[in-house]
């Protein structure tokens, strides 16, 4: 396979741990908020422990999703930390959109439960920006 995607848990369990000793590249989505921009320290400790324990140093952030954006003066700020830390691995922001929020109580893809909603443009975009890169 060209791309093998894991989506995993927000905690830092096992399952989590494992992902990381097989990635190769990973994708972070973090929301625009601040209680989840702390959180990302978490994760950034783990991805470097998972490199030093398991002797993984190719073992990088391709990317970084901004999720949940909203315009406003604190989601702005947010986001110009995000950018300011994670440089050009800063992808397109997916912003708050109801249509997310209900194709995931109905089991479904925002692609497959609303194509045209905002939400779905947005990750149509981000995974080209992704694929540009590769």
């Amino acid at each position: 396979y060209a791309f093998v995607l894991i989506d995993c848990p927000p905690r830092l369990g096992l399952f989590t741990t494992n992902a990381l000793v097989a990635a190769h590249r990973i994708i972070l989505p973090i929301q625009v908020a601040h209680f989840a921009l702390e959180g990302t320290s978490q994760v950034l400790w783990a991805i470097e422990t998972v490199q030093k324990r398991f002797r993984r140093p190719d073992l990088d952030i391709a990317h970084v999703i901004p999720m949940m954006y909203r315009r406003t003066a604190l989601a702005n700020e947010i986001l110009s930390e995000i950018k300011t830390h994670f440089g050009s691995k800063t992808t397109k922001y997916v912003p708050v959109n109801v249509a997310i929020d209900e194709a995931s109580a109905n089991g479904q893809p925002v692609l497959t439960y609303a194509p045209r909603s905002t939400g779905a443009r947005a990750f149509v975009d981000i995974a080209r920006e992704i694929l540009s890169h590769v």
